[in-house]
């Protein structure tokens, strides 16, 4: 079965397996311990997953999960595909805007791609190749797709309130325009959900900058008022509890003309796009391959050039994991000096490289040891047979 088709098994059985909040067979306790047992097993050994993120997001919401449900999706994630779980970026979010349209953004496979330029209205159906740095308009309202010039995406449907797209490619940020009845602004979070740190739960956010409230429309979190869930779509100011992984609502206000969706999130507010990174990388080989070495020990250098950091090296059998520090053979950022033993002879080698994303590069070459003649044994009257 192809990874995609994985993919949206998983993601079909997550989101359609869902009972009422009203079935109280999964306390909040054995939510939150789930979470946390789940979150281990994914992201166990480095891996990255956006499979976890759709699962956070179903615990989290008004749904719980019914106990064979919760068995069945532990099985499910664990024998998943690694590759799956680890090249994957989230780039699901849905997006808000009031008066407007609902934008989702989705994962796909690319078909027939138009190209758009500046300023083009692109219809429904159409599959879009940013050409330059482009600026595509999605909406009668002005509200706009900002996509840079490797992005890939189609329009899939579209009704009064909701417009969807589908990205397979490069990365995708929304604006929206402030107007002279409110301002509106909208955040986006893409990457891989986590739970609290030890500051909290970390949002990204609107603050009213008169009151300091913060002012939630909708949140990947249970909203709890007097320990009762509030309904999502309910004006709410909240606070943030640095203790738990809660969002408490200190009072209600039906009548705030500022929305915005909220997301728990990695702080990393320069970055609220969704980006899907599908480039391997390059690799450069420093050491001279041309030239017999008269050493049996010798360094393998090089360097990996990729947008992304570097996951892993692999030459032949053996496996190097990227680190931070000059003590470590392979860095994140790609340099890489990894030491070598040679057999007599010519050494035929294949190096991998993989960056943070499983995207994969190699090459072939081959080193040969030649000993100096003063290395070479020295017959004994032994082995001569005298």
């Amino acid at each position: 079965m192809r990874e995609t088709n994985k993919y949206q098994k998983l993601e079909e059985l997550l989101t359609n397996t869902k009972v009422p909040l009203g079935d109280l067979s999964i306390d909040a306790q054995y939510k939150q311990s789930l979470k946390s047992e789940l979150y281990n097993e994914v992201t166990s050994g480095s891996k990255s997953s956006s499979v976890w993120s759709q699962i956070v997001a179903l615990v989290n919401t008004s749904y719980v999960l019914g106990v064979a449900f919760v068995l069945l999706t532990i099985f499910v994630v664990i024998n998943f595909d690694e590759r799956t779980l680890k090249s994957e970026v989230v780039a699901a979010s849905i997006i808000e805007i009031p008066e407007s349209t609902i934008v989702k953004i989705v994962r796909s496979d690319p078909s027939e791609v138009i190209t758009a330029v500046e300023g083009d209205i692109v219809g429904i159906g159409d599959v879009v190749e940013v050409s330059g740095s482009a600026t595509t308009i999605i909406s009668e309202h002005g509200d706009k797709i900002l996509a840079d010039n490797n992005a890939e995406f189609t329009f899939l449907a579209q009704d009064e309130h909701e417009l969807t797209l589908r990205q397979f490619a490069g990365s995708m940020y929304i604006a929206v325009s402030d107007t002279e009845e409110s301002k509106r602004e909208i955040t986006v979070a893409v990457r891989d959900s986590i739970l609290t740190t030890e500051s909290g739960a970390e949002f990204l956010i609107d603050i009213d900058e008169e009151t300091d409230n913060i002012e939630v429309f909708k949140a990947s979190v249970d909203i709890m008022q007097n320990s009762s869930v509030v309904p999502v779509g309910q004006y709410q100011k909240v606070i943030i509890s640095p203790e738990s992984n809660e969002v408490s609502v200190s009072e209600l206000d039906p009548d705030a003309n500022k929305r915005i969706i909220v997301q728990k999130y990695r702080k990393q507010l320069e970055e609220t796009g969704a980006v899907i990174d599908r480039s391997p990388p390059v690799i450069e080989l420093s050491t001279d391959v041309s030239s017999p070495s008269q050493s049996r020990y010798l360094q393998i250098d090089g360097k990996l050039n990729d947008d992304s950091m570097i996951r892993k090296i692999k030459i032949n059998s053996h496996e190097y994991y990227a680190n931070d520090g000059n003590e470590y053979p392979v860095q994140r950022n790609g340099q890489f000096s990894i030491p070598w033993e040679l057999e007599e002879g010519d050494n035929e080698l294949t190096l991998y490289a993989y960056d943070e994303y499983w995207n994969t590069s190699s090459i072939l070459f081959t080193l040969t040891y030649e000993p100096r003649e003063e290395d070479l044994p020295v017959p004994t009257e032994e082995v001569i047979g005298l």
